[in-house]
């Protein structure tokens, strides 16, 4: 819990009291920066020779190359 303060007090530091030594916000902050900008892959499946992305199709669904149900 933060020691009481007047509401000037507050706003004339801007949330700096809530900064750590590193400059960054308690809490989560430091697992957040860590994996900022991070792209997340999809997994390739290859079946028959096919190199696929998981999608989920709504009807039967044939490979555009051999006609094979997928």
């Amino acid at each position: 819990m933060l020691p009481w303060r007047q509401e000037s007090e507050i706003l004339a530091t801007g949330g700096a009291h809530l900064l750590d030594e590193d400059g960054l916000r308690w809490g989560r902050g430091k697992a957040i920066t860590k994996r900022r900008g991070a792209i997340k892959h999809q997994k390739v499946h290859e079946v028959k020779g096919h190199k696929f992305m998981a999608k989920f199709f709504r009807q039967p669904t044939f490979c555009a190359f051999c006609k094979d149900f997928l």
